[in-house]
């Protein structure tokens, strides 16, 4: 092992970095997991940990979560059969009416 392999080595992450850089990788790959509430508790644990010292994935995650919260908040879609429950309402309107009279006065 010659003076290659010490330049090598030096040219890496240090250990802290490729840990962090895992960890970030992990926390991205999670995050729309931890939003649905589909993690373990340790997971969970270790998202927060990481969101704790990672602007990015903190900034990442406040995002999601706000995004999810205002889809959930919308009101329901109509119903696809929206001519239909028109046109039931119109017939009961029309039934729900006093007959007319011959002059067409009510």
């Amino acid at each position: 092992m010659g003076s290659e392999y010490r330049k090598t080595m030096k040219m890496r992450a240090p250990r802290k970095a490729v840990g962090f850089m895992s960890q970030h990788r992990w926390a991205r790959r999670n995050m729309s997991a931890y939003v649905d509430d589909d993690v373990s508790r340790r997971q969970r644990q270790r998202l927060d940990e990481h969101t704790s010292r990672c602007a990015e994935c903190r900034r990442m995650l406040r995002t999601m979560v706000a995004v999810v919260r205002g889809l959930r908040d919308l009101p329901a879609p109509p119903s696809s059969n929206v001519g239909e429950a028109v046109v039931r309402r119109l017939r009961k309107e029309e039934s729900d009416r006093p007959p007319k009279t011959a002059r067409g006065r009510r």
